[in-house]
Formats: structure tokens, sequence, C-alpha cells
């Protein structure tokens, strides 16, 4: 507790401060260049080449979190309403954070000995900063920064902010507003910059600079530099005093989970207990909680005790809690910290129930068994080549990693003709259940009994390599998928789905296709939609069909209503065809009523129809001639298409970029060259924009075409600032089109 010793005004601040210290600015040499920022339907996460963990957040209220989880790995999650994205990661290679928070009240924490960069964007932001060097950003809004351990960099940015550096030799800075500082242990150096601030350096030798606005500076600690700035200013010498303050108790550094058959004969340290407290009276510890007795305190560790028996399946959660009592402050708890650490089930592999993986036995019952017995934990796929006769089922909470391409599953079967429709699935599928959750695939190879070759134009003959139906949150990831007949990732009813960093190549049909499960014209089918789909960085080549397609409806279903939404397709890779072949056919990218999608820096090339297609979907069954619904609010950017259509195959369409039956669509900054009709085509849209693209060399009519019809109109188009290299009929050619921009294009 401390008192007032006295105030003095601005204009006697001469007398009392010592002469001015050098002032080192505390820049972190780890602190990221920020990104640019970008508009996230879903948040996203990921590993830069550079070994930064790269959390960007969306306009929503996003909240990250990155802990360690023991043996080697950290956890990375980041969330945005029920919309959550969660990676492991091993410790080695990883050298810093990235957290971009956009708009929305965000919150940042690192858990780690890792140092981060974070930036909270718009909104009211909490931002806490690791053990060693963070740099913290708060932008706009009223923020709260804690730096915690390390040499911190805080900067609130405009708003209102509270700044506090805890341990370590800290730079807060205010910026614009009414701030907060306060440096915590160490030599701290405060600036209060623009509006009226309260400085506090606290313990050690700080260095106070109020700015501009009338500030309050605070001495604290014997040895403080102050230099209030303009300013009607006020300095508060603080002694102290003898009453006796309540005291705080936090955790630092816990740990989250603990794997059941983890050796406690030692015991293990679960976090560091720290009391913030004056010195004064007595502070007693006490675990409660309904797992207190399976924890002890040491030297002001949280410990769990020598020879403690975990055991996931019993109790899969530990509360604790440690309670501070100051008895001279009366009766009662002054102050208490909650913690819960999850125990995790005992990862096995499939070799320790009998799978061999010779390539000549039969490993299917094997296989199974480890599926089964794998809910709720991770299951490992030895190195080898197991054979399988018939689909595998994934049970809900089950994580699937192999020996990358040296685990393969290679199944027997080439069609329906011979097997079932897919080989490797989710297990609870059936139109009876309420479907699955939380299934991981990573680092494995699946291969199908096919040649690889273009399957033709099948509907209901074919296998797919990996089928979900009625799942939500999947993450594949780090998969290889080949000679299968159909499709190599299906997708019937997803809600979170993550496809990242994949390899598809000569599968019979589609790469990665998705659509929702929806028959709205039998009132009992249980209807599951398609959302939050993140298809990114994967590499597709050789294919029969479509790479990537999202579709509202399918051949039977009837669907005016659920089309399928947050949808975000970027950075992949896709050769349409690598050898040529007759039955080939497909697009790049096709989404058919689809709403609210981002299309993004995709490299598209050489493929048989069409490079992406943005159109209405329909009711085949019902009438093929009415639009069902229309795609909506689509965005294409940053992608390049170079050859499209120029493989050999069936005789299909082949436009670069292809928009009809759509609405509010932009397509920026593409190029693409040397398709083999038009290279870009727009019709039956409203509200379509073209802007700053590049295409050239077109062997259709015309380089651009923004086109009405007798039945259908295109209506507000802003065409502006795209380059056309043309040599046949027109570069730019507009019919039909009310109410249209055009300005600033080159045409040669």
């Amino acid at each position: 507790m401390t008192r007032l010793l006295h105030l003095l005004p601005q204009f006697v601040h001469q007398y009392f401060l010592k002469t001015p210290r050098k002032r080192q600015r505390l820049e972190p040499s780890f602190a990221a260049e920020r990104l640019e920022s970008r508009c996230m339907l879903t948040p996203q996460l990921s590993l830069s080449g550079a070994g930064v963990v790269v959390m960007q957040g969306t306009d929503q209220n996003d909240v990250a979190v990155i802990s360690e989880i023991g043996n080697g790995r950290i956890r990375a999650s980041i969330s945005t309403g029920n919309v959550e994205v969660s990676r492991d990661f091993n410790l080695n290679g990883i050298k810093s954070i990235y957290f971009q928070g956009e708009n929305g009240d965000d919150s940042f924490r690192n858990d780690t000995d890792l140092p981060s960069t974070a930036y909270g964007g718009f909104g009211d932001d909490l931002l806490y900063g690791g053990g060693l060097a963070d740099f913290l950003y708060g932008d706009q809004g009223n923020d709260r920064l804690l730096g915690r351990g390390g040499n911190d960099v805080l900067h609130g940015g405009s708003g209102h902010d509270v700044l506090r550096g805890h341990n370590g030799n800290d730079h807060l800075i205010g910026a614009d507003g009414s701030d907060q500082l306060y440096g915590g242990d160490g030599r701290d150096i405060l600036d209060g910059n623009d509006g009226s601030d309260y400085l506090n350096g606290e313990n050690g030798y700080d260095e106070l600079h109020g700015g501009s606005g009338n500030d309050r500076l605070v001495d604290e600690f014997d040895g403080d530099w102050l230099d209030v700035g303009s300013g009607i200013d006020k300095i508060i010498k603080l002694i102290p005093d003898v009453i006796n303050s309540t005291p705080d108790i936090q955790f630092q550094n816990p740990i989250a989970t603990l794997v059941e058959d983890v050796d406690t004969s030692n015991g293990i340290v679960i976090a560091e207990i720290v009391i913030f407290d004056d010195g004064i009276g007595e502070n007693n510890l006490r675990i409660v909680g309904d797992d207190a007795g399976l924890f002890s305190i040491n030297n002001n560790h949280l410990m769990l005790r020598p020879g403690a028996v975990l055991n996931a399946q019993n109790n899969g959660v530990l509360d604790v809690t440690v309670e501070v009592d100051d008895p001279a402050l009366g009766a009662g708890v002054e102050d208490r910290a909650m913690l819960s650490v999850e125990i995790l089930r005992t990862n096995s592999s499939v070799q320790q129930f009998g799978a061999v993986g010779d390539g000549v036995t039969d490993d299917t019952a094997a296989l199974q068994a480890a599926f089964d017995a794998a809910e709720g934990r991770e299951l490992f796929i030895n190195a080898g080549t197991y054979l399988i006769s018939e689909p595998l089922l994934i049970p809900s909470n089950t994580k699937i990693y192999g020996a990358g391409n040296n685990s393969i599953l290679q199944f027997t079967w080439h069609d329906q003709s011979e097997g079932r429709e897919f080989h490797l699935g989710n297990r609870d599928r059936s139109d009876e259940t309420t479907g699955d959750s939380n299934i991981e695939l990573r680092d494995f190879a699946l291969y199908g009994g096919f040649t690889g070759d273009p399957y033709g134009v099948a509907y209901h003959d074919v296998t797919h390599g990996i089928f979900f139906r009625r799942v939500e949150n999947v993450l594949v990831t780090g998969v290889t998928i080949g000679k299968t007949s159909g499709f190599g990732i299906a997708n019937n009813g997803l809600i979170n789905g993550t496809f990242t960093n994949n390899t598809i190549e000569n599968v019979g049909r589609d790469g990665i296709t998705s659509f929702p499960l929806v028959f709205e014209n039998d009132s009992s089918y249980p209807t599951y939609p398609l959302q939050g789909l993140v298809i990114s960085n994967n590499r597709l080549s050789n294919l029969g069909d479509d790479a990537i397609a999202v579709h509202a409806g399918t051949q039977y279903g009837v669907n005016f209503n659920y089309a399928p939404h947050d949808i975000t397709i970027e950075n992949n890779t896709i050769i349409g065809r690598v050898t040529e072949h007759q039955d080939a056919q497909g697009r790049g990218i096709v989404l058919t009523g689809v709403r609210d999608a981002t299309i993004s820096g995709n490299n598209i090339r050489n493929t048989v129809s069409t490079g992406i297609l943005i159109q209405a979907s329909y009711n085949w069954g019902v009438d093929s001639s009415v639009e069902a619904i229309r795609s909506r609010d689509v965005l294409v950017t940053n992608n390049t298409l170079l050859g499209i259509g120029s493989a050999q195959g069936l005789d299909r369409v082949k436009i670069g970029i292809q928009v009809k039956g759509a609405d509010r669509v932009t397509l920026i900054s593409n190029t693409v060259r040397d398709t083999a009709d038009r290279g870009i085509d727009v019709r039956n849209a409203t509200q379509i924009k073209v802007d700053s693209s590049d295409v050239s060399g077109s062997q259709g009519k015309s380089g651009i075409v923004v086109s009405g019809g007798n039945e259908y109109d295109v209506r507000n188009a802003t065409i502006t600032d795209n380059e056309v290299q043309h040599w046949n009929d027109k570069g730019l050619f507009l019919y039909n089109v009310v109410n249209s921009f055009v300005d600033g294009n080159s045409v040669n």
C-alpha cells in the first residue's frame, strides 16, 4: 500500500529531477515486418518458411493462444465464434510467433518462451507477451498490453490504453489517447506521448517521459528519471506505507496438457506461483479443488505429486485452485488462481494392433481395430505399405499421422464394381447419426487400385480416396493421394474443414470436391450444411476432372436455400494434365451457388476446360433450366492462369475466368495468358468488377467479354485499369450492359 507524499507542479519540477540520461530505445531484433492487412472470412494458421507461426485473424472477435504442450511441441489455436483452427508444431525450427488481429475485440496470449509480434488492429484488444522479448502493438481502440517476461516493446496505438511491462527492461509507448503505463520490474522506458497519461515505472531505475498533455508521473523508486514534457503535469512521490495491502496471485508458464503415461516419479512442475504483494503480513497458500490431492506446492511452484497416476479416460481434465490468505487481513481468502490440465491418452501405432505393412499381408482388420481404439487420442501409422480390402472408418476426436510418404495405405479395389464408394472415411456417416467431429489426418500416403487415368463421364461407379460425410472440424495436411477412380477428397456435409499442404495426382475424377447434404424435397431428411472450408497450399495435378470444386447441389439433391458459405481457396498449384488422355475433362476451380468466398493466389495451368468458374447452381432433378442458388460475394484475386483449355480431352468450354449467374463478384489483379478461348467472360451477373488484370494471348474472339443476352443482363459493371493484349477480333467487348463504368484500360 502507498500514500502520496507531495505533488510537484510543473514549474518547479527542474529542482527535483536528475540530469537526463541518454535515452535507449529497446527494439526487438525478432520483430516481424507487418503483413498486409487481409479481410479473412475464417481465421488462418500457418508456418512460414522462415520458422514463424503466423496467426491471421478476421474482422470479428478473434481469440489466439499459443502454449507449450510438452515433448518439445507447442499448440497454436485461433478461433472466431464457432470456427476454430488449431495446429501442433515441433519447437525445433520455430523462431517466433506473429499475430494479426484485424477488426474486432481480439485476444492474443503467448504462453511460451518464443518471442512474438502481435498487432491488435481495430477494436479493444488484449495482448499478452510470453517469457522472452515481445513486440505488442495495440493499434486503434482501448487496448490492454501485458509484456510479462523478457525485454518487451509495448505500443498502445491510438485510444485509451493500459500497458504493463512486468519483468524485464521494457519500452512502453502510449501514443495517442489518455494511457496508463506501468513498467514493473527492471529498467524501463515509459513514453506517454499525446494525451493525459499516467506513468509509473514501479520497481527498478526507470525513465519516464510524459510528452504532451496533462500527465501524472509516479516516482516510486529512488533514482527514476522524469521528463514531464509539455502540459500541466504532476509528479507523484510515493513512499511505502505501513498499511497491509491485499495480495494477488497468478500462475505463470502453466502446463496445459500432459500425456497419461508421462513419468511422474519425481513430480512435475505444473506452473510457477507468483504473488504480488507489499511484503507486509503473511501469504499462506492452500490447494483446493476436485483434484487437489494430486498436487503440492514446493518453492513457489505448483507440482504434480511424485507417483501421481493419470488416466485420461477416467479423469481427462485435472482442476486445481491455489488460494492465498493473509491472516492479518481478517477471515477469508484474499485471492485465488485456477488452472485446468488436460490429460491426453497415450498414443499408439497401428503395428501394436497387428498391422504388418509388408505390402503382401491384408492389414484391413488390424488397421480398423487400431482406428477404433484411437478415439480420443493419436494413432501413428508406422512406415510400410499396408494392403487394405475394405473401407477404413475413423471415429470422432481422432488424430492419425504417419511417416510421410513412407506410410502407405494401399487399397486394392478400383471402383464400385469391386468395392465400396470410398477408401477412407468417418465412422458415423449414415443419415440416422449426428455425424462425427474433430478428425485430423496428416503425413501419410493413400493410393487406390485404379490406373490413375481419367475415368471419363461417370457419376455413380467411382471410389473416392477420402470421403467425409456429416463431419465438423476436420484437418487434412501433408497427405498424398493417387490412383483413385473418383475424387481424391470428397466432402458431403462439412462444417469447418481445412485441407492444406496435400498432394493429389493421377486421380480419375476431381481433386477436392465438396457439397452440402441437402434434400429439400424430403422434409424428413436431416440437412447438413457446407461452411467454413479452407483449401490452401495444395498441389493437384494430372486430374481426370475438376481440381477444386464447391457445389450447392448434387445430381439428385434439391437445394434452394443452403448455399455453401465462408469458403477460402488460396495458394494452390493446379496442373490440369501432365499426360494427354482423350477422356480427360475438368476445370481448375469451380464454385456453383456459393456465398462469401475468396479465391486468391492460385496458380492454374494446362487444364482441359475453364480455369476459374463462378456460376449459379441448378437442381438437375427438378428443372435444370432454372437457377436454384446464385453465387454471391466472391473475391477472385492475384491468381495466375496459363494455357487454360490447352490440354487434350473431351470437348469443353475453355475460358480463363468465367462468371455467370452471380452477384457481387470482384476480379482483381489476375493474370490470364494463352487461353484456348476468351480470357475473361462475364454474363448474367450484377455488381461486377474487373480491375487491374493482365489478359494476353487468348485465342477467342475477345480478350475480356462482359455481355448480356436476350433473357438476362449484366448490370452495374466496373471495368478498370486492365491490360489486354489480343490479336483476334476485340480486346475488350461490352454488350447489353446496364450501367457500366469503363476507364483506364490498355488494349493492344
